[in-house]
């Protein structure tokens, strides 16, 4: 399977949508935030920084959580279910961890990564020495997302 940067973001959007679009929520406003900030932090930080950063944001529970539900949903059937997971995870908290779930989803379809999509310090211990490469890879993804999330989401208030 060839790895489509535009395809993938559609699912993955899509996927999100799907499980906070009927909900009382201001999720899908903070991941716009995210989708939005995070390529320049990239550019001005550093890829594996910045990713840090998202799961130091997260925590590692509950970034195992978010992982856990999404790689459940792939057949976008039970948004509900899925809502009732991540419902308690503080929205800001969960943006971060949404950014990085669907961040090292793409390193390892692309198959940049090996390891367990709920072990994100492995994954970005797996990075070392080739977070240019994988940023520069990523980028189109990432703004895909960015642009998708600006069309679905409203602007965080």
């Amino acid at each position: 399977m060839t790895w489509n940067p535009v395809k993938n973001a559609i699912n993955d959007i899509k996927l999100l949508y799907g499980i906070i679009s009927d909900k009382n929520t201001d999720l899908g406003a903070k991941f716009r935030s995210r989708s939005r900030s995070m390529p320049s932090m990239f550019e001005d930080i550093g890829f594996i920084p910045v990713l840090s950063f998202c799961f130091g944001k997260i925590g590692l529970e509950k970034y195992k959580r978010i992982a856990r539900v999404l790689s459940e949903l792939e057949d976008f059937s039970d948004f509900n279910k899925a809502w009732s997971e991540i419902k308690d995870i503080k929205t800001e908290d969960a943006s971060y961890g949404l950014y990085l779930y669907f961040s090292l989803k793409q390193l390892r379809d692309m198959g940049l990564v090996k390891s367990s999509i709920e072990s994100p310090l492995k994954i970005l211990e797996e990075l070392m020495g080739k977070e240019a490469i994988a940023y520069r890879l990523l980028r189109p993804y990432l703004i895909q997302i960015k642009k998708l999330s600006e069309a679905l989401f409203a602007e965080e208030l």
